[in-house]
């Protein structure tokens, strides 16, 4: 999937949220890496290391809500309404 924004938790069962934002890109997913949040509890150095190579932002939990809305609000100022997000196939669908 691929989108404007996205917000993820970095433990998830099968990956982490840094490696699905590696992968949407390895997969053509042109969504600007810098509108991409990852989520997590504990903040080592080695994901604040991974996070800043990607271009994501990372946020330790516990956040206040507030946060997430400002950080949501700057993602917007930069969003082009005519973006081409990803190639469609439509054979595929």
């Amino acid at each position: 999937a691929c989108g404007d924004l996205m917000i993820t938790d970095n433990r998830m069962p099968k990956m982490s949220g840094l490696d699905l934002i590696k992968k949407q890109a390895a997969y053509g997913c042109k969504g600007e890496v810098q509108n991409k949040l990852v989520l997590t509890s504990v903040n080592s150095k080695k994901e604040s290391q991974m996070a800043k190579g990607i271009g994501c932002k990372i946020l330790k939990k516990p956040f206040k809500l507030a946060e997430i809305q400002h950080w949501i609000a700057e993602c917007e100022k930069g969003i082009d309404p005519n973006r081409k997000l990803a190639d469609l196939n439509l054979a595929t669908l």
